[in-house]
């Protein structure tokens, strides 16, 4: 997924690559993310896993979140995850 203005992010834009998605939501260290590489897992909930993660150039830490793949499949929920998102930056 190619997204130029993430202010404008809807839950259409990403819900084709989050149903194509049909392994487990769970991220193994070194996994690279958008160009972060996950450290290990944070946390987890209903609605999926929290990593953290580096950026390796930048040295940039973050923490990223993955939705399961069987919630991933509701507009509605897509659509809150990309507002908490927006909401935590």
């Amino acid at each position: 997924m190619k997204v130029e203005d993430d202010e404008h992010t809807t839950a259409a834009d990403v819900l084709p690559d989050f149903e194509e998605t049909k392994r487990d939501a769970r991220l193994g260290p070194g996994t690279e993310v958008h160009g972060y590489i996950i450290e290990g897992e944070l946390g987890k909930g209903g609605m999926g896993y929290v990593y953290s993660a580096t950026h390796p150039l930048i040295g940039k830490r973050a923490a990223i979140k993955v939705l399961k793949p069987e919630v991933s499949k509701s507009p509605t929920i897509v659509e809150r995850f990309i507002q908490e998102a927006r909401a935590v930056n």
